[in-house]
């Protein structure tokens, strides 16, 4: 400890107080350099952390007033951007793909039928669109693209008189610039129901209303008196589908919030150095003049290079050729860059770049593990709940409304999404047939995971099954007659026979019932066609 000098002079007038003083303060920093070691380091203060500034604000305060620029620059990027566009793709290709498929179920097998032609003859088509121009998948794959660029989508329920489907309902997809983020605070006497950003509260924190602009304020060909001026809309008629990061949040934030300046820098870097050598590969060579004077008099030089040509220079003339700056350094960059942004929108960097140069199977694998598990939160987390679910309720309480079903009772939703490309199928589905041989997993969860509806599956299998016997068929993909190993089951039992036979002629044959039978054919695991008669096997 070094001494001031007041710490001096006290112990130059009393040696006794200056120890004491001494030691005290030895103690006090003794103590203080003890507690300052229990703090985090990401919270002390110092030169590195001077211009990091981190107010302690709430969800709502972090969005207010700067929502409608995260989703302006947001949906800059997509147009214009093609590696943005190319995540929004990815994201809303992989978690809603084709469509997220309903299966309903009940006890009543008769009404879960009958609910779900309803449903087919509503979903399929496109009276379930407001605007007419998309079915139930396409809504779903247009939502999701509007949650990933301007963080949140909202859907609007339309009930109408008349609809060709029977179910008097109709979606209409909003953008989130319909909100009206200017209702905020209590405006209505009497009511202790908070408007935060245009939804509605109600003490409980329930939310009981949307305030809601008729037009887009952004549509210019819509301009009148009314177009900023907002409308409440009971939350019981609007969906509202975000991605949640906080409690308490109101509105949903777009999803390259965290890598926008990335994004964009990265389109300066690219726009810089395209410009930077193409202005090096304009300048071919440079004349020079070695004496420093007009040696060239009135000299013609061409202004053109061509192949093989030779030029003649008048004297104290010269050329020099220029060394354009290299790209070396490019790659390397642009591959730190789209890391990070990929990093921050949740996907690969394979995914965002098309770029499969550095991958093996492993490492794909891997990556694509990982990728999955984001795509499962987006769906049974965001897409599927906030949306599908809510979207399946309005459609029943319209049907028993319109009269195409009698209840809602007993109804369920069960949501099959689009199917998971393999990476390796023949391990993967061999996989499969043992964890669900093992009954580790069932037939219908099996199919549900590739994307069926294990119902549909059953009802092809048996048509095709009838479809192959009317013909007397066998084939190898058939396990009632074929055996695992491609091996022939024994005929009447259809009991799977020694599968280290690997001769036709090791088949048992039951000769009394091949006596009124007809005749049958036969592939063996060398497709090789069979003809079974009360004889035997007779090679075609």
């Amino acid at each position: 400890m070094k001494k001031s000098f007041l710490d001096k002079f006290v112990g130059y007038l009393s040696p006794s107080a200056g120890l004491k003083r001494t030691q005290a303060k030895i103690v006090s920093e003794t103590i203080e350099k003890r507690l300052s070691s229990r703090f985090y380091d990401g919270a002390s203060s110092g030169r590195r952390t001077d211009g990091w500034v981190t107010p302690s604000t709430s969800s709502s305060a972090e969005t207010y007033g700067q929502l409608s620029r995260l989703r302006d620059r947001s949906r800059d990027l997509y147009r214009n951007d093609a590696f943005a566009k190319r995540a929004v793709d990815v994201v809303v290709g992989n978690t809603v793909g084709a469509g997220i498929l309903l299966k309903i179920e009940a006890k009543a097998m008769g009404r879960a039928k009958t609910a779900q032609e309803v449903w087919k003859k509503w979903a399929y088509s496109k009276e379930c669109d407001a605007e007419g121009r998309r079915d139930f998948f396409a809504l779903q794959s247009l939502i999701m693209n509007t949650i990933v660029q301007s963080g949140e989508c909202l859907i609007r329920k339309i009930n109408v008189t008349e609809s060709k489907s029977g179910v008097n309902l109709k979606l209409q997809v909003l953008e989130p610039d319909h909100l009206d983020n200017l209702k905020d605070g209590y405006f209505n006497e009497g009511s202790k129901n908070r408007v935060i950003q245009g939804v509605e509260f109600d003490p409980q924190g329930q939310r009981v209303a949307y305030h809601i602009y008729e037009n887009h304020p952004g549509d210019n060909s819509a301009i009148s008196k009314n177009t900023y001026i907002s409308k409440r809309i009971p939350a019981s008629e609007m969906i509202h589908v975000f991605k949640q990061d906080r409690p308490g949040q109101v509105r949903g934030v777009p999803w390259f919030h965290a890598c926008i300046i990335t994004m964009q820098d990265l389109n300066e870097f690219i726009d810089a150095t395209i410009v930077k050598q193409k202005v090096a590969a304009a300048f071919s060579g440079f004349v020079t003049d070695v004496e420093g004077q007009d040696a060239a008099g009135n000299f013609n030089f061409s202004d053109k290079m061509e192949p093989g040509a030779i030029e003649l220079l008048p004297p104290g003339r010269d050329i020099k050729f220029p060394n354009p700056p290299s790209a070396n350094d490019f790659d390397p960059l642009v591959k730190t860059f789209l890391r990070q942004i990929a990093a921050g929108l949740g996907i690969t960097y394979e995914a965002l770049s098309n770029d499969y140069s550095q991958v093996n199977f492993s490492s794909g694998r891997m990556g694509w593990i990982e990728f999955q598990r984001n795509i499962d939160q987006w769906r049974w987390n965001t897409i599927i709940p906030q949306f599908c679910d809510q979207a399946f309720e309005w459609f029943l309480k319209s049907a028993v409304i319109s009269g195409e079903i009698d209840s809602t009772d007993g109804l369920s939703a069960l949501w099959t999404p689009p199917k998971r490309e393999m990476i390796d199928p023949a391990n993967e589905l061999k996989a499969m047939s043992t964890a669900m041989r093992s009954g580790l997993i069932s037939f219908s969860e099996a199919h549900r995971s590739l994307g069926n509806d294990p119902d549909q599956v059953l009802k092809e299998m048996h048509e095709d099954n009838e479809k192959i016997d009317k013909f007397n068929l066998v084939l190898d993909s058939d396990p009632r007659k074929v055996s695992q190993s491609g091996q022939f089951q024994s005929i009447g039992s259809q009991a799977p026979v020694d599968d280290s036979s690997e001769d036709v002629e090791d088949v048992e044959d039951d000769e009394e019932e091949l006596a009124d039978s007809e005749e049958r054919f036969f592939t063996d695991q060398n497709n090789k066609v069979w003809k079974l008669t009360k004889n035997g096997f007779e090679a075609i």
